[in-house]
């Protein structure tokens, strides 16, 4: 709106969760023997939508191409900071180039949380020992369950995971698919998180230094990218927002909502807030939006209630906008105009 264009309104600047991109996406390395695949595009969009349908901030960060024409010399800096970016989210870990694989081992030690996924014929020589893991991978050959569905069940509380928690994946790898092999893992030093329905480790956190890494053995991205089930996009979201969950900011504000996207501007003249939230889903939503203190508001259009001193819950049509004006101080608020009013309706 013209209103949030002017001087005295500033957009809050939301923590972002980073997905890392390795440079084989876009430098094509003389050495790199398979250069053809066909996913990249859909694989990146898969996981930045998970992310977004789950209210979270994605940050999509290119890992510098070590550019052999330029004797060397790196496509561009990147300094993985775990304050910038508490969370790092690495699907399908199949190319790293050395140089970056040791800034992602300083990035974890120094406090950051790396997520990533498994990829067969990877070429990281000592992830093993970094993931905790002893495999019995062969190269060249994928490892495949003979089973119909793949169950997924939490071994405990964390984050949003119960430990009833449980998700049913078709199995689409019957004619060798490399990309939804798995990795059979014969023992762990980390902790499990998730398992199959032989109790096979899913999911397993190791600690390093004061930061901490989640290897899933199964490429749970590209199970999803393939599988028309439900519960293959639930398991992604609920892990990507655990991770953030357990590991991100703190935040004065918390916003819950499945397909839900929103932003808050904040007037530093007069104490207001406006948040605007965008229903992107096709179906009606539900969302919750948590305050550090009660608001003052003048009128709230009929799908907006004030559940609780400081929570407001509000149920949003498909394809639409909800706008709602604050006030942090406890002042009254000036009602919203006519067109405030009709969008905030629908």
């Amino acid at each position: 709106t013209n209103e949030l264009a002017s001087k005295e309104w500033h957009k809050e600047i939301l923590p972002e969760i980073a997905v890392l991109v390795p440079s084989n996406y876009y430098y094509q390395y003389p050495h790199d023997y398979e250069t053809q695949f066909a996913h990249w595009y859909p694989l990146y969009l898969e996981v930045f939508s998970q992310l977004k349908r789950t209210n979270l901030q994605p940050r999509l960060l290119l890992e510098p191409a070590i550019e052999l024409e330029n004797n060397g010399h790196l496509s561009h800096e990147l300094n993985l900071d775990p304050e910038q970016h508490p969370v790092l989210i690495l699907p399908r870990l199949k190319r790293i180039t050395a140089v970056f694989w040791q800034k992602i081992i300083k990035y974890v030690v120094s406090g950051g949380t790396l997520y990533t996924s498994f990829a067969q014929d990877h070429w990281i020589p000592d992830w093993e020992e970094f993931f905790g893991i002893n495999s019995d991978l062969k190269f060249g050959i994928p490892a495949e369950r003979k089973w119909e569905k793949l169950i997924v069940k939490s071994t405990k509380e964390w984050g949003v995971f119960t430990n009833q928690s449980q998700f049913e994946l078709a199995i689409t790898n019957k004619d060798k698919d490399f990309e939804t092999a798995y990795c059979p893992i014969i023992s762990t030093s980390g902790e499990v998180l998730l398992e199959d329905q032989e109790k096979h480790p899913i999911l397993i956190r190791q600690n390093h230094g004061i930061g901490q890494v989640y290897f899933s053995a199964y490429p749970l991205e590209m199970i999803s990218l393939n599988n028309p089930d439900h519960d293959a996009e639930q398991l992604l979201q609920s892990l990507y927002k655990s991770l953030w969950q357990v590991h991100g900011p703190d935040s004065k504000i918390h916003f819950n909502g499945k397909d839900l996207e929103y932003g808050i501007w904040h007037n530093s003249i007069s104490d207001r807030l406006k948040v605007m939230v965008l229903n992107h889903a096709d179906g009606e939503r539900s969302g919750r939006l948590t305050l550090p203190y009660l608001p003052a508001v003048d009128q709230l259009p009929s799908s907006v209630i004030l559940k609780s001193q400081n929570e407001i819950e509000f149920i949003l049509s498909a394809k639409n906008v909800l706008v709602m004006d604050l006030n942090t101080v406890g002042k009254n608020v000036t009602p919203p105009t006519a067109e405030y009013d009709r969008v905030l309706r629908g």
